[in-house]
């Protein structure tokens, strides 16, 4: 039998939140879907594996990509 390894929680959600913000901005020029990319993913990780902090990373990545991309539309259009 495998033993489940013990997961920290703070290091669950700052990996999650730092890959949400990664897949997020790696899709957004791509498609408007981009925002269901880290849903999708938070809730598969949530559902398979039950590691609801890195799941709620992913989940908070989406106000910081949507944040940055403001002000990289924001920086290119007052310019």
């Amino acid at each position: 039998m495998v033993t489940p390894t013990k997961h920290q929680p703070i290091a669950d959600f700052f990996l999650g939140l730092i890959l949400g913000i990664i897949s997020l901005l790696s899709v957004l020029f791509l498609s408007l879907f981009a925002v269901l990319v880290p849903i999708v993913i938070g809730i598969l990780v949530w559902v398979q594996t039950g590691r609801k902090f890195f799941a709620l990373g992913f989940f908070l990545s989406l106000p910081i990509a949507i944040f940055i991309l403001f002000l990289i539309c924001g920086a290119m259009t007052f310019n």
